[in-house]
């Protein structure tokens, strides 16, 4: 896969702008919900099930992008189109890519908020 950036500056510039004193806000729910939709992630490849996986890392694809966190959203949308393909070794190795890549965002993102 190419090499993405954490995050996409013009985009958490653009919100920064928009959302003003609630970006702070916009943050702390993408966090919250990254977490919670890594643990999906895991949950589902432990039982197995493909499709609450690429659910899950659709979702996650879709909210990453949104607000600029690229590498976290083309790891996802990598999972997602070729989870049905894909043995569950590598399919967990993404995994541990998809996880790298929120923790860099979240770091990334609180960053954003000290600014």
């Amino acid at each position: 896969m190419e090499q993405q950036s954490v995050l996409d500056e013009t985009v958490v510039a653009e919100l920064r702008d928009i959302m003003g004193t609630e970006y702070p806000t916009l943050v702390e729910a993408w966090l919250r919900d990254a977490a919670q939709r890594l643990e999906e992630l895991r949950q589902s490849h432990a039982q197995g099930n493909r499709k609450a996986l690429r659910e899950a890392a659709h979702t996650l694809k879709g909210s990453s992008s949104n607000l600029g966190a690229y590498a976290v959203s083309a790891h996802c949308a990598v999972l997602e189109q070729k989870a049905d393909a894909w043995s569950p070794d590598v399919i967990a190795q993404q995994l541990v890519e998809i996880s790298a890549a929120v923790e860099q965002a979240s770091q990334a993102l609180r960053t954003t908020l000290s600014e």
